[in-house]
């Protein structure tokens, strides 16, 4: 075996021998001794900005507008697809902004209740039925679905509009009759308008050109330059903002909440529970970023 691939080894190698093949040491599995150990933080470094460098403030706002856009766009697009599964990563992610700031904590406590309903308290049935009848495509089509609260107030609008024609005969019985009947009023006169040729009402804002926008935005962001770091940039309304809103997540403060209301929860207390004053003043007046003191805020 060794004379059958001897010459190939030598013409690979570039070493001849007789009887014994040298390998070159490149090509040997040799120990190689460990080198210095990296530091204990190294894997949870996100970015290559020092940190003993001096904050920028406006390169921190135009991550924030980033990171905060995309999440928008995100919801957007989960609305327009119908997107059930996805719909409950939103309401994960939602759940740790609203922890991030003392006034969003209701909104927190709300996000966490629904999602621990779908994944552990409703039948399975049940958690697929609100899980994916968030939406509703009224139109049918890809990307057309809307949330179901929305259809919802355009059906309270049409049973509005039917009691508003009745004026002073407004009684029980005609009031449920008039409600029960708005759906086959509708369809009534949407086929009537279809049927006369009267093009329906626009459903959509007119829109002027953005050229001139968009021109004028381009021309700031090449001046500030907001995706380029550097240090010692201030911003006079947003004198505290950081790289990320999750920057104030308290981890195992996060952790000991979860426990505790979902403990509670369990046990069939579904009531809203009130945060404690210590969780409510986390953020010790540095939570509005704006600058502006809670008073300011209250008076808006």
């Amino acid at each position: 075996m060794v004379k059958a691939v001897r010459p190939y080894l030598e013409k690979l190698t570039g070493t001849y021998t007789s009887n014994i093949v040298l390998w070159p040491v490149a090509m040997l599995a040799l120990y190689t001794p460990p080198g210095p150990a990296p530091e204990q933080h190294s894997r949870y470094v996100v970015s290559s900005i020092p940190t003993d460098f001096q904050d920028d403030k406006l390169f921190n706002y135009g991550l924030q507008v980033l990171q905060l856009g995309m999440m928008l766009m995100q919801l957007n697009d989960t609305e327009h697809e119908g997107d059930g599964e996805r719909s409950l990563i939103n309401w994960k992610m939602l759940m740790l902004y609203f922890r991030c700031r003392p006034r969003g904590m209701k909104y927190g406590y709300e996000a966490m209740r629904f999602i621990t309903c779908i994944k552990a308290l409703y039948s399975e049935k049940t958690s697929h039925r609100i899980l994916h009848g968030q939406f509703v495509n009224a139109s049918g089509g890809e990307g057309k679905n809307y949330v179901n609260d929305l259809k919802m107030e355009h059906c309270i609008q049409d049973n509005k509009q039917s009691m508003r024609a009745m004026r002073g005969n407004k009684t029980l019985k005609a009031v449920q009759r008039a409600s029960s009947s708005s759906y086959g009023q509708k369809e009534f006169c949407i086929h009537f308008d279809k049927e006369c040729h009267i093009p329906p009402d626009s459903t959509h804002n007119t829109q002027a050109c953005t050229t001139e926008d968009v021109r004028a935005m381009t021309m700031i962001l090449q001046q500030t330059k907001p995706f380029v770091f550097q240090a010692g940039r201030k911003l006079h309304s947003f004198p505290h903002i950081s790289k990320s809103p999750l920057d104030k997540l308290d981890v195992a403060l996060l952790h000991s909440w979860l426990t505790n209301h979902k403990l509670k929860l369990f046990s069939g207390e579904f009531k809203l529970i009130e945060e404690s004053a210590d969780e409510e003043g986390t953020g010790d007046g540095e939570d509005h970023d704006d600058g502006c003191s809670s008073e300011e805020h209250d008076l808006n």
